[in-house]
């Protein structure tokens, strides 16, 4: 199908010094938030056609999204400017305009199936849409409750209204997600508190917790693991850095207790099954419209009872406007739009016929949730009510009247059920009147969802999703109008120039790296403060590898420095190609551009294989055996460790483990290391051996390569990967313990 397309049609300056009258009606937290640099500008856009396609050149040098962090999972992203303030879209024409929508950029927000269609675009295989969808909701979301468990399930409704939701919750939208590609087999894992999705690809099940922005990879560094995999070994969950991009990395806080999860050994068997229907459908009628607004209203307006969960950052909740603005001058254009009893229209004014009793009623949906509003009329002897479907029977509606028009507000707040419909009745008894009437409500938006412009050129897409049940467009005259600051008191950061190791196109020295890049220089001078780091297997950079590969240096032990220390060895695979890029954050809160995409293969031994133990019943001795890995490096030698913990982390030194209430056990825990070889078996179970930590329920073996130097410190050792095996004994001999 063409599209239509135009440039700008109509662009309105306006200076900063009539900023009383231009920024009346902007929204905190940007209203208050000028500089003498700031034009506001307006573009009016009329629409008689769909899809139709027209292009906004946004100046200055500052946008929101530049200015703008990703979202962890306990905290909201961050935001230190916007440009943006508005786009209004109206019905100006006489027929309804059904499901009428604005794009920008590569993703459609409308449905499910257009977000999912969006986000795998171009993908083919399963895993690909899998870790596709997967990071599109971690960096769309963060974990928050509001007392609504309904809506807040709908993929729809979760990205574009809250922006947040809990786990269970998220687990069903990234069911739903993954349902609309094609990939239907996802069941639930069994971890106590806490609810996550185990999807079906590539021959198995694999975790992928979106609430806590997290999934582990097994030895090879590309499976992923099921959850089995990580109740049988919680170093697979240890070597993960977990709980967003905004946690700091704290082993004791963040691996260890995202292990307490994972202890569940029997089957998983329930599926999955989510709502898999909503959508951001609408329909405005002559004289309503929709307005996506950047900021909220003071204080911030937001759905659900959340007097026990309140907004952590009130900032993060937008507070857009669904208006309807009625002409009773039109008669068949009000009365579409009603359900009208015993009603007369005397020139634009409504009274009851023959002086009784008549009522009309409006009908007022929109595709996000309602949360407050405006009720004007004029006229004489009115009375108005408001109503909503019943919580316990949605077939049954529940009115209340309004002793006066400023009660109306009111009725929308903290309400737990769907508020995405209501129902305003007015009634007309002997000489009554209605003259006039202005119905506006707030409502609530997640601001990383909405069509945001950025500095260059912004091509919108309006289009319409009809189809056999909503019904078809036959005409449609819209107006939209975008209202935006543009800013240029300071400019954003240059991407870091080169990287410093490992060299591009080069070769690393072993799998523990530390990545280094030329520091990047800011063009007003401005301290650099951050840099985010991403790594990938893909040469198009369309995912990071896993969570320890999309981090906010800030957020790590390297914090004030241009590099990444990989958290521990093994997490490279030698011989593999790997990708990598950076951007820095100056002193104002903006980030600048990516660096070019720069690759290295990885060099190092591979881990141990064929891990097992043989049992000589004669001299009743264990011998732990293994083989060298035919990929990489021949290891030099071999670290033996053992330990009674399933899933236990090597140490070569005393450490501290997260205890919770426990009076049983006491930090430090001892070091876990057995011996140094050099052939592939060693001796670790019988009476009498008296290596360090023999006779053991559970070891893992270490290769090291001839660069490798090693100390006390796990993380220093060059060349060091794990067993792709636990190995698993609980056997019982006489006067072993």
């Amino acid at each position: 199908m063409s599209h239509n397309k135009v440039i700008i049609s109509c662009v309105l300056l306006l200076p900063l010094f009539f900023s009383t009258s231009v920024l009346k009606g902007a929204f905190e937290p940007w209203a208050s938030n000028t500089d003498p640099t700031d034009v506001l500008k307006n573009h009016v856009q009329n629409v008689t056609s769909s899809p139709f396609t027209y292009t906004i050149t946004q100046g200055g040098t500052l946008d929101g999204k530049m200015c703008t962090t990703l979202p962890g999972v306990w905290e909201p992203y961050e935001q230190t400017w916007e440009s943006n303030r508005s786009i209004r879209m109206e019905n100006i024409g006489t027929a309804n305009v059904i499901n009428p929508w604005l794009k920008i950029g590569p993703i459609d927000f409308f449905s499910q199936q257009t977000i999912a269609d969006s986000v795998v675009e171009g993908l083919s295989t399963e895993r690909e849409k899998a870790m596709a969808i997967f990071y599109f909701y971690i960096t769309h979301r963060y974990h928050k409750g509001n007392g609504n468990n309904t809506a807040q399930g709908d993929v729809s409704q979760a990205i574009n209204v809250f922006g947040f939701n809990t786990c269970g919750n998220s687990t069903l939208c990234i069911s739903d997600l993954l349902d609309k590609v094609g990939m239907r087999d996802c069941i639930f894992s069994h971890c106590p508190g806490h609810v996550v999705p185990q999807v079906f690809f590539d021959g198995k099940y694999n975790t992928l917790d979106g609430d806590m922005a997290t999934f582990m990879l097994m030895r090879d560094n590309y499976t992923l693991a099921s959850e089995l995999d990580l109740v049988r070994d919680h170093d697979l969950i240890k070597r993960v850095h977990q709980y967003g991009i905004m946690s700091p990395m704290n082993p004791l806080r963040n691996n260890e207790d995202y292990a307490q999860y994972y202890m569940w050994e029997g089957d998983t068997t329930v599926q999955l099954d989510g709502w898999a229907w909503w959508n951001m459908g609408m329909v405005l009628r002559p004289n309503e419209a929709i307005e996506w607004r950047w900021g909220h209203e003071t204080p911030v307006k937001y759905h659900g009872d959340m007097s026990g969960h309140p907004p952590m950052v009130p900032d993060t909740i937008y507070n857009g406007l669904w208006e309807y603005a009625l002409d009773f001058d039109n008669d068949s254009e009000w009365r579409a739009g009603a359900t009208v009893t015993n009603i007369a229209n005397n020139d634009g004014v409504l009274t009851a016929a023959d002086g009784g009793t008549g009522t009309v009623l409006w009908y007022m949906k929109a595709p996000y949730q309602f949360v407050g509003g405006a009720l004007s009329a004029s006229g004489a002897g009115f009375a108005f009510e408001v109503g909503f479907t019943d919580a316990k029977d949605w077939r049954k509606k529940v009115f209340t009247s309004l002793a006066t028009l400023a009660e109306f507000g009111g009725k929308f707040k903290g309400r737990t059920a769907d508020t995405r419909e209501y129902w305003l009745r007015c009634t007309l008894t002997g000489k009554a009147s209605l003259k006039r009437i202005n119905i506006k409500n707030d409502i609530q938006m997640a601001p990383l969802a909405m069509p945001s412009m950025t500095v260059g050129d912004n091509e919108f897409m309006y289009l319409e999703h009809t189809d056999d049940k909503t019904g078809k467009n036959a005409y449609r005259n819209l107006r939209i109008t975008h209202t935006w600051v543009e800013r240029s008191k300071t400019r954003p950061p240059k991407a870091p120039a080169s990287p410093a190791y490992p060299p591009n196109g080069g070769e690393s020295d072993g799998t523990d790296l530390v990545f280094r890049w030329k520091a990047a220089t800011d063009p007003d001078g401005d301290t650099i403060t951050d840099y985010h780091f991403q790594f990938s297997d893909r040469p198009d950079m369309r995912w990071p590898m896993s969570p320890n590969f999309d981090k906010y240096i800030s957020k790590t032990p390297d914090k004030g420095s241009a590099r990444y220390t990989l958290p521990r060895p093994g997490l490279l695979t030698h011989g593999t190609t790997y990708y990598w890029h950076v951007k820095a954050k100056d002193s104002n809160g903006v980030w600048g551009p990516w660096s070019e995409t720069w690759s290295f293969v990885a060099q190092g031994p591979a881990y141990p294989i064929d891990v097992a133990m043989k049992f000589n019943a004669d001299t009743r001795t264990g011998t732990l055996t293994w083989s060298a890995n035919p990929a990489g490096p021949p290891p030099v030698k071999y670290r033996v460790y053992g330990s009674d913990e399933q899933g236990f982390t090597v140490h070569d030194a005393p450490y501290n483990v997260k205890l919770g209430e426990t009076k049983e056990l006491t930090n430090p825990f001892p070091a876990n290391f057995v011996a140094e070889v050099t052939g592939t078996s060693l001796d670790v179970i019988g009476v009498g051996n008296a290596l360090p930590n023999a006779n053991k329920a559970y070891y893992r073996v270490v290769a090291v390569d001839s660069n490798g130097g090693f100390n006390s410190q796990v993380q220093q050792m060059s060349g060091f990967h794990y067993a792709t095996n636990l190995v698993d004994l609980k056997y019982t001999f006489e006067g072993v313990a």
